[in-house]
Order: structure tokens, then C-alpha cells, then sequence
């Protein structure tokens, strides 16, 4: 059962879909019993309900959808989807819980990114105090290491004057432990794969990793890039700021 503010698109019939393929249908929607949300009634078949987990996120597919907050981030999807409003779903590959029994609820996100930016999974949170001003770095925006997608930028907050003149701006960034390639699996816990995650951004910080805001071009915006600064000064993961804080490379001077 899903539940969603609004299911307009959404008819008996529409297809439930798993990374691309047809695994399911909506039976139905009816109103809650206190008539402020939907209910979406969905089945998956037999052979595939157990991709369905107690962290399983649920979304709207379908339509084009044009996200302006970073640019142009245009979604074309096949014309299946298009004719009628589908759902989609994903589990995550560790700490997805139990299976799911047949009476489970969820929530019917409106869109992946909304999804993915609620449902728990792999994911840790970071602290990077940049030593400046850091505008149009948005909520979504990508992290980056070594060239891929690690993270996304969590929050931002306003930048604040320091003695001096200068200015540093807080940043909250969350980091995804399977783009680092650490080994991983139902058996681990999430604090060993927190602890794990923390032990190979100390060795790479000891190494001169830092944290830059990359300006990005006319069709994406700013974004956090983690990357080896050559000759920067020591500098740890300091785990005794809550989030753990990973140091920014230094100001860029102008003249």
C-alpha cells in the first residue's frame, strides 16, 4: 500500500517497475480512512517480492521531468511511461531490512530525487567549513571524487565573517560508502561500515585530500569536489565535530 498527497496521473492498471522492468501493477486507489491522503494498492508478482525490504523507497515515474536546480537535468522516459503515469521502486543494496509482508505501507515519493534524498541506506554525513564565501551551491548538488559521484550537498548555510574580513561558509555534505568501493553486505553493521568509510577518508586526507567548491558550467551548477591539493598543508578527519569534518582546500586568491 502506498499513501500520497495527491495520485492524479496514477490509474488501476499502471505499470510497477524495478530498474526499468515491468514487475507489478496498480490494482487501485481509494481515499484514507481520515481522507487527507491516497492510497495507492499496488502487487508485485510472486517471483519478485522479495525485492521489496522494509527501506524499499517508492516513486512517480513518467513524463518528462526538467529539474532547474542545478542546471538542466532533463528525464526522458520510455514512451510506456510516458502515456501513463508509472511507479518505480528500489532497495538498497545493504541495510534494506526485512521483507516487506504483504499489508506493508510506504510512502509514494514525487520524483527519484526526492526518494533518494529521504531514504536511508550506505550514506554518512560530512562537515566542510569553506574558507569563503560559497553562493549558488544548491541542496542535491553533487559531490565528486576523482571524477564520480560520491555525495551529494545536504544543506548549506549561510557564510559567515571572521576576524578579519574573511568569510567560511558551512557546508553539510552526505557521502555514499559504496561509490568508495568499500566492501559491503548484509552481515555488516552500519557502524562498521561508518567506521570503515571514516578510516579510508583519513588516509586520503593524509594524503592531501580537500574539499573545493567547483563552479560548474552554463548547464550545471556549483558542486563539492573532493581531490588531492598537491602541497597542502597536514590536515586530518577530525571525527570529534559531529558531523565528522573534512578540511577545504584553502581560499582561491584574487587580485
Amino acid at each position: 500500500i502506498l499513501t500520497a498527497d495527491d495520485a492524479s496521473g496514477l490509474a488501476p492498471g499502471a505499470p510497477v517497475l524495478y530498474r526499468g522492468v515491468e514487475v507489478g501493477r496498480v490494482l487501485g486507489l481509494r481515499l484514507s480512512e481520515s481522507r487527507k491522503q491516497a492510497e495507492v494498492y499496488v502487487f508485485i508478482r510472486a517471483k519478485d517480492d522479495d525485492l521489496v525490504r522494509r527501506d524499499t523507497a517508492f516513486w512517480r515515474t513518467g513524463g518528462v521531468s526538467v529539474s532547474m536546480a542545478q542546471g538542466f537535468n532533463v528525464h526522458l522516459p520510455s514512451l510506456q511511461t510516458v502515456l501513463s503515469v508509472a511507479i518505480a521502486f528500489d532497495t538498497p543494496q545493504v541495510f534494506a531490512g526485512p521483507p516487506a509482508g504483504s499489508d506493508a505501507v510506504f510512502p509514494l515519493y514525487r520524483s527519484r530525487d526526492t526518494a533518494e534524498a529521504v531514504v536511508s541506506g550506505p550514506v554518512f554525513s560530512y562537515f566542510i567549513d569553506f574558507p569563503e564565501g560559497v553562493g549558488g551551491l544548491a541542496r542535491g548538488a553533487p559531490v565528486t571524487l576523482g571524477g564520480r559521484r560520491v555525495g551529494r550537498v545536504e544543506a548549506g548555510g549561510l557564510p559567515t565573517e571572521k576576524k578579519g574580513g574573511s568569510f567560511s561558509t558551512p557546508v553539510e555534505i552526505s557521502i555514499n560508502a559504496l561509490a568508495l568501493d568499500l566492501p559491503a553486505d548484509a552481515s555488516k553493521t552500519r557502524k562498521e561500515l561508518d567506521k570503515e568509510l571514516n578510516q579510508k577518508l583519513a588516509k586520503l586526507i593524509e594524503s592531501g585530500l580537500r574539499a573545493k567548491v567547483s563552479p560548474g558550467g552554463l548547464l550545471s551548477g556549483k558542486s563539492v569536489e573532493l581531490a588531492i591539493v598537491s602541497g597542502a598543508p597536514a590536515a586530518q578527519l577530525n571525527q570529534q565535530h559531529e558531523p565528522p569534518a573534512i578540511p577545504a582546500a584553502a581560499a582561491s586568491k584574487t587580485s
